[in-house]
């Protein structure tokens, strides 16, 4: 016979077990109520996000994460980026010089991770946010792992990362079923390469998963009606086109707002914060 205290215990655990999957099958919490978050980020600075992307993103009234390196800020493209800037939209680290695998044959010697150490891939990053500091004077930034590799020398530097205080999140690459809310790492949100060779339904399923699952939806592009890895601009509206019809649902903003409303950010933002 189960006494009536410990009845009532087994009784408490169960309605507990139970609101704590509830409130795991309703996902995030996001603002105005929305359903989902969704963010339209953009590597390498190119010209083509200049001229292309940010025209179509500002017609539409939305905000873009776009995450530049070093090696592309030539100076006739700074004032273009400080207008993007004041203008509402992210710039984000994407390092100095964009290291990469040595299976690239683009990557050169010097830029491989294999060789790169967990204080290099770190300083790159810290003097790319100084550069950025220059350009829009904000303090709060993300980060865009290069080629989407998290490992530097064979060993993870997400953790490093994490622990710098030089962001408040990170982006990731694609992955086939994101994780739910409960498992999601904030310095590995996932993301969905597009060009004109992803299916628009493929696209679609994303978002409408990322809103039943209360999940964010982040979208990664390079070029825009030129450059490389492209998306064609009627491509790029069309989805912008997309996302401003299921704006009831979508809370659609730059990935620094969307880390902060998290509220995971693990450390205090300080000048010369180190984990070295």
């Amino acid at each position: 016979m189960i006494s009536e205290l410990k009845f009532s215990a087994i009784i408490g655990l169960c309605l507990l077990s139970g609101l704590a999957a509830h409130a795991q099958d309703q996902g995030m919490q996001w603002p105005g109520g929305k359903k989902a978050a969704v963010c339209l980020t953009y590597d390498d600075g190119t010209l083509s996000q200049l001229n292309q992307a940010i025209p179509d993103l500002n017609q539409a009234g939305l905000k873009g994460t776009f995450y530049l390196t070093g090696q592309n800020m030539v100076p006739e493209f700074v004032d273009g980026w400080r207008m993007a800037a004041a203008q509402g939209h992210e710039l984000g680290c994407h390092t100095l010089f964009h290291p990469c695998s040595g299976n690239f044959d683009w990557v050169p010697a010097e830029y491989e991770t294999e060789s790169y150490t967990l204080r290099r891939i770190i300083d790159e990053a810290r003097l790319m946010n100084q550069f950025l500091y220059a350009i829009d004077g904000k303090h709060k930034r993300s980060y865009a792992y290069t080629c989407y590799e998290k490992e530097v020398g064979g060993l993870s530097f997400v953790d490093t990362l994490s622990k710098s205080g030089l962001f408040m999140g990170a982006r990731g690459g694609a992955a086939p079923d994101p994780p739910d809310a409960a498992n999601l790492d904030l310095f590995d949100i996932p993301s969905m390469s597009i060009t004109d060779e992803v299916p628009f339904e493929e696209l679609r399923a994303y978002v409408e998963s990322a809103i039943e699952r209360g999940i964010p939806a982040v979208f990664c592009f390079h070029g825009v009606g030129g450059d490389y890895i492209t998306t064609s601009r009627e491509y790029h509206q069309r989805i912008i086109d997309y996302l401003k019809e299921r704006e009831e649902f979508l809370w659609i903003t730059t990935f620094v707002e969307m880390a902060e409303h998290l509220d995971l950010f693990p450390v205090e933002i300080t000048a010369d914060n180190s984990p070295f």
